[in-house]
């Protein structure tokens, strides 16, 4: 087990997935988000008209591995089926769909998935690491405002490609 923690970078369902298996397997972690809470595109925000889910609005579990997490995450209560009334338009005319894939949405919205996923794990929310470097031994990564965070054993980087690309260009 290493003496350093292991950063990761995005707080999405990416990045937690992969803490918590780390976490779980007795290695220390330490996320980093640019934003103000967990979720990445599964991401809920507060407004004057309640809670508002931002990106993913269902998803689905067609893996039996997946789904069967999934069945962890609804007996855990961070996950609900969703049985919307669907219907299909064929030559401008509505008829009740016939799909019948089972759809999950997290309860009381989707970012609950991820804050369960968090749990208690160290995080670092409202940082955009800008830099990732590796010294003799270890990586450190530097944020927006010039801070240093590190040192780390291992860096992962669970963010969207242009974001990744971005952070790795240099």
């Amino acid at each position: 087990m290493s003496k350093a923690p292991i950063a990761i970078i995005g707080t999405g369902i990416a990045g937690l997935s992969a803490a918590r298996t780390l976490h779980d397997a007795g290695q220390a972690v330490h996320l980093f988000d640019k934003s103000r809470g967990s979720g990445g595109r599964m991401a809920s925000k507060r407004s004057d008209a309640g809670s508002l889910d931002l990106g993913a609005q269902y998803f689905t579990a067609r893996d039996r591995r997946f789904a069967e997490t999934v069945r962890q995450w609804q007996a855990g209560g961070w996950v609900e089926q969703w049985t919307p009334t669907l219907f299909q338009s064929r030559d401008g005319q509505l008829s009740p769909s016939a799909d019948e894939q089972l759809r999950w949405v997290g309860t009381p919205t989707m970012s609950a998935i991820t804050r369960g996923l968090l749990g208690e794990m160290p995080v670092t929310f409202s940082c955009r690491i800008t830099e990732v470097f590796r010294g003799e031994q270890y990586w450190t990564l530097a944020d927006a405002t010039g801070a240093s965070h590190g040192p780390f054993s291992h860096v992962v980087i669970a963010l969207p490609a242009p974001q990744a690309a971005a952070l790795l260009s240099g």
